[in-house]
């Protein structure tokens, strides 16, 4: 099975960003606590769910753009000279806003759900326990991502090309997963 370039791109990248976001945070963590204690488990727990998490994002991302463009053509395509296409596109509002929305409820509480389950079971946590830390703890975990990942998605609908999207995702990535490895611990 051959792994499609755009998604093994994504993957390196975020596996990349989570390696930096969680030394990162297990070096500041160790600083504050004056002591130098490096968790290789929960390093490896993090790395495990960002290759389980960044292929479904792709395709999520990917087919948000598929249905619905944020550049769309302005008219009739017509031909310039002979076999040249116009690429006369123009930005859509409502497509950015349909994309923003969906991104920020389905695909928001999808990565929650996915955190919050995928992180406690490689913890070796029972289904119990993982359904009663989500029946209290989802919603508190989602509104707090909407004070990051809005502009993040904003900002990366209007402004970026789809093939660098993954790329800005996951610098942003780095920060939250700063913040997520911190609480996490």
């Amino acid at each position: 099975m051959e792994i499609d370039p755009a998604v093994a791109r994504a993957l390196k990248q975020a596996l990349s960003f989570c390696v930096l976001s969680n030394v990162f945070a297990q070096g500041y963590s160790s600083y504050q606590e004056q002591r130098l204690a490096i968790n290789p488990a929960a390093f490896v727990r993090f790395l495990l769910f960002t290759a389980i998490v960044t292929p479904p994002n792709y395709w999520w991302q990917k087919w948000l753009e598929d249905s619905y463009p944020t550049r769309v053509p302005t008219g009739p395509r017509q031909e310039k000279e002979p076999g040249a296409k116009s690429d006369d596109k123009a930005f859509s509002v409502t497509n950015t806003i349909i994309k923003f929305m969906l991104d920020q409820s389905i695909g928001c509480w999808g990565n929650t759900l996915a955190f919050m389950v995928l992180l406690p079971l490689l913890k070796g946590q029972t289904l119990p326990q993982i359904t009663s830390t989500l029946q209290q703890d989802f919603w508190g975990m989602v509104m707090t991502s909407y004070s990051f990942w809005p502009l993040v998605s904003i900002v990366n609908l209007v402004f970026v090309p789809f093939k660098y999207r993954a790329l800005v995702g996951n610098t942003a990535a780095f920060v939250w997963g700063v913040y997520i490895a911190l609480i996490a611990s």
